[in-house]
Formats: C-alpha cells, sequence, structure tokens
C-alpha cells in the first residue's frame, strides 16, 4: 500500500467535493476542476470531517501504483482552487520580445517569423514586459503543459543561455565556479616557481623548474642507454655471432633447385 496514497486530504473551507460514478469534482475560489480516476482504486469525501481518502482495489504492482498518484492528483485539484499555480518564464536574448495579443501569446526569439500560441481556456497568461511571460491557473497540469510549450519554442542554450527558461534557473553557461587568485595554491607560491595557465580540473600546481630539467635529461639519457644497448645486440662481438633483423616486407622465397 502507498504510503502517500494512504494519507487523507483535508479540504478547506470554501471548497466543494463532490465524488459521482469515478469522477471527482473540485470547486473553489479559483475555478472548477474535474478528474476521473482510475478502476483500480475508489475515493471517498467525508464531509463531516472534510476528508477526502482514497483506497486500493487491487494487490498488484499497477494499482498499487494508481493509489499513490491518484491521492496526489486531488491533493494538487485542492490546492489548485485555492491558491492556483504560477510558472514564470524569462526572455533572454538581443530583440527578444514577448507580448499578448487577445487570446494568442507572440514571440520574437530570433527566427524570420514570430512564433504564437494560442493560450488554452483556464489560464491567465500576462507579460509584465517584453521579457517576461507569467502563466497562472488552477490546473497545475495544464500550466506546467502550456510552460513547457513556450519554452520548447526557443530553449536555452547552454553557452549563453539564449531563448525562453523558467525564471531563476541558471543555464549550463551561469553555473561557473568561482576561480582562485591565479598563481596560488593552498594560499602560498615557492619561491622560483612556474604556475600552471587556468583553467586546471582542481587547482593551479606548482611546477619546480629544476626538478623538471633534471627529469627531461635523465629520460634523454635513457633513451641514449637503450639505443646503445640494441646496437650492441645487433652488431655482436667475438662470442656472439652477429644478430639478423629482417623486415617482414622484404622477405621473399628464394626458389628451389
Amino acid at each position: 500500500m502507498s504510503r502517500i496514497g494512504k494519507k487523507p486530504i483535508s479540504v478547506p473551507a470554501g471548497v466543494n467535493v463532490s465524488v459521482h460514478d469515478a469522477v471527482v469534482t473540485v470547486e473553489g475560489p479559483k475555478g472548477k476542476l474535474a478528474y476521473t480516476h482510475r478502476p483500480e482504486v475508489q475515493v471517498h469525501y467525508d464531509e463531516a470531517k472534510r476528508l477526502v481518502t482514497v483506497a486500493v482495489l487491487g494487490v498488484d504492482r499497477p494499482a498499487r501504483a494508481y493509489h499513490g498518484l491518484t491521492r496526489s492528483l486531488v491533493q494538487n485539484m485542492v490546492l489548485g482552487v485555492v491558491s492556483g499555480y504560477e510558472k514564470k518564464l524569462e526572455i533572454v536574448g538581443v530583440g527578444y520580445i514577448a507580448s499578448i495579443q487577445g487570446e494568442t501569446l507572440s514571440l520574437r526569439v530570433g527566427y524570420a517569423t514570430k512564433s504564437t500560441k494560442k493560450v488554452p481556456a483556464g489560464l491567465q497568461v500576462t507579460c509584465p514586459d517584453q521579457t517576461h511571460v507569467v502563466i497562472r491557473g488552477c490546473d497545475k497540469q495544464l500550466v506546467g503543459e502550456f510552460a513547457a510549450e513556450v519554452r520548447a519554442i526557443r530553449k536555452p542554450e547552454p553557452y549563453k543561455g539564449k531563448g525562453v527558461r523558467y525564471e531563476a534557473n541558471m543555464s549550463r553557461s551561469s553555473r561557473a565556479r568561482p576561480r582562485p587568485e591565479p598563481g596560488r595554491c593552498g594560499g602560498r607560491v615557492r619561491a622560483g616557481a612556474v604556475t600552471r595557465a587556468w583553467p586546471h580540473p582542481v587547482w593551479p600546481r606548482t611546477i619546480d623548474r629544476a626538478k623538471t630539467v633534471n627529469k627531461q635529461k635523465e629520460i634523454g639519457r635513457q633513451k641514449q642507454r637503450r639505443k646503445f644497448r640494441v646496437r650492441n645486440r645487433v652488431r655482436g662481438d667475438a662470442q656472439r655471432r652477429r644478430m639478423c633483423v629482417f623486415r617482414s616486407g622484404n622477405t621473399r622465397r628464394l626458389p628451389v633447385d
């Protein structure tokens, strides 16, 4: 049994709830909503206690999933008719503007022609200025769906954040972490040390120039010793014959007499 589905829903004053033939109707100051629930669950409204309870009729996994889902949807309906829902969109870009013309939302977001979206019934769409759009309504699903459709016209790009985005939503480009002071690691810099140029995966590492030069010299000496060792093996000496080296591309089979 769902822990969310077992919780009763408290109905505030001024909200009317009715359940008839699997149709749950909620009416309040902000509007009226109706929802047809699944046959796997049962919704009951107690008028005396002003509580809505959801019961599950099956024991299989889908029925238990619909238990919590139905309870959440009814809770959203109750909250929607009391306080309503709101989505704010911000338009970022040079020359990007939005305007309301009757029941149509017009956007100019960098295309050759302006984009228009018809406002669905039950929503209130306003433009406080040319770069902001506010969507209000009592249906949470309708508010979120229309906001997503408007955002999909020009999604914010990750470099400069241009496009239509949810307000107070930081894009990938604006989440850059603060950079430390160049040339410092842990607050101290050794004398004669050279720092790597930023950016660096973690911190700018200090490099000792003398150690770096000595390491490069040692690598050169190792290469020289390896070359002499291979040359002596190929050349041979009095106790060991000269090594024969063939390339696979030059080997040919000689004819047999």
